[in-house]
């Protein structure tokens, strides 16, 4: 037994009604699940009102095959949409922007999920395809006044209305191209853009109520114009342009990379000058004298020298890290824009980004030989000249300077 009556409920029953005037209808009990249901629909006032059938004979004596005389009325909104035919069913907004999911219209019985769809759910199911394309398209659907507002210079709307004789001319297999065109991810927002012209162009001049009607109408040459448009595009894409752009962006990234190390090359070169001038210019200088303070110069400015350097070299470090980043997004641009010949392009894109591996190995391998050598020149200086000089030459200087430093502090 039925205790409250849902969607799957009527629809049983609408099936198997023959419809009159005055909503007063003939249901023909064809099983035992019909009658159960109108069983509870007699008994439970409420079921009644929420269903908006009344049995007035009641189902007394009333058996399977047996027909009751019913007055079938609308539903609850929340269960379900009942409408005498389609263009009752067309003045409603809502059923533009998406097919309902619990629908029957008496006309010709079609209802949600119908697997013997109508001629008239097919087109209308044609056409919630066609203004699903025409949103994507549109500047915005304004789904309050039932509207979608395309702008090209001036806004023009098209206003969600149509009859049933609309959906009847329906070319559906147009509208099936154009989805198919339109499903394509290469140039998809350029498509968009010239279907977008070709509606505005065309629904233009057509009385503001009338355009969606011309609009089903016209899908071929919607159709034929998107097309043409998308061949003039492509005809201003060429191979030869898009192999000069990235040979182009290909020595301008190599210059900026080789850039890198141009800009510290004067230091790379001092490398070798700082070590031979290191090595040669230490002395052994067992007393504190000149040349101990000469020594201790020579080593700081090794270090200095070393410090600077390493700076510089990790200053090219980010800015290689920048031109990678550069080039990733020129990467995603060309397989985004040109998907279908990026793969022809990326061998030049992978040379640079090799490159730029290589400049950032040179770049440690100068950092290790820069500290390698200033190690080295630290152990030269403790090699001519004893830890315990430079101590005993620090203590005699600062022995020496400390009566000076008192006697100039107590003139004040």
């Amino acid at each position: 037994m039925v205790d409250k009556v849902i969607w799957d409920d009527l629809l049983e029953i609408y099936k198997n009604t023959t419809w009159g005037a005055d909503n007063q209808s003939q249901i023909r009990i064809a099983n035992d699940y019909i009658r159960n249901t109108l069983q509870v629909i007699d008994d439970e006032e409420s079921e009644g009102l929420r269903t908006g059938i009344t049995i007035p004979n009641g189902l007394d004596g009333i058996d399977v095959g047996d027909d009751v005389t019913a007055i079938i009325g609308r539903p609850q909104a929340s269960i379900g949409l009942l409408v005498d035919d389609w263009d009752s069913f067309l003045r409603r907004t809502a059923v533009y922007l998406d097919e309902p999911k619990a629908y029957f219209i008496k006309e010709d019985s079609s209802y949600t999920a119908d697997e013997n769809t109508s001629h008239n759910q097919a087109g209308y199911r044609a056409v919630l395809s066609l203004l699903k394309i025409c949103m994507d398209a549109a500047l915005v659907t304004d789904a309050n006044n039932g509207r979608i507002v395309f702008h090209s210079g001036n806004r023009v709307d098209l206003p969600l209305h149509l009859t049933s004789k609309g959906i009847q001319g329906v070319d559906i297999g147009s509208i099936g191209e154009l989805n198919k065109c339109l499903e394509e991810p290469v140039h998809k927002e350029q498509k968009l853009q010239i279907l977008s012209e070709a509606i505005i162009e065309l629904i233009s001049p057509i009385k503001t109520n009338e355009r969606l009607a011309y609009l089903v109408l016209s899908v071929k040459e919607i159709l034929q114009r998107v097309n043409g448009g998308y061949q003039i595009f492509v005809s201003s894409f060429s191979y030869n342009k898009i192999r000069n752009e990235v040979a182009t962006a290909q020595s301008d990234y190599v210059s900026k990379i080789h850039k890198t190390f141009t800009d510290i090359q004067g230091q790379i070169l001092g490398l070798p000058v700082a070590a031979i001038v290191v090595a040669s210019q230490l002395k052994a200088a067992p007393e504190c004298g000149p040349d101990i303070w000469g020594n201790i110069a020579i080593l700081a400015g090794a270090w200095v020298f070393v410090v600077l350097l390493i700076m510089s070299c990790v200053n090219q470090w980010l800015t290689l890290n920048a031109i990678s980043e550069e080039i990733r997004r020129q990467i995603n641009r060309l397989q985004s824009d040109y998907s279908e010949i990026s793969e022809q392009f990326s061998s030049a894109y992978t040379n640079l980004n090799n490159r730029i591996c290589w400049h950032r190995f040179g770049l440690a391998i100068i950092i290790t030989l820069g500290v390698a050598g200033a190690i080295i020149a630290t152990c030269a200086f403790y090699y001519v000249l004893p830890s315990s000089s430079v101590i005993n030459c620090i203590t005699r200087s600062e022995q020496a300077a400390s009566p000076a430093i008192w006697a100039a502090l107590s003139s004040f």
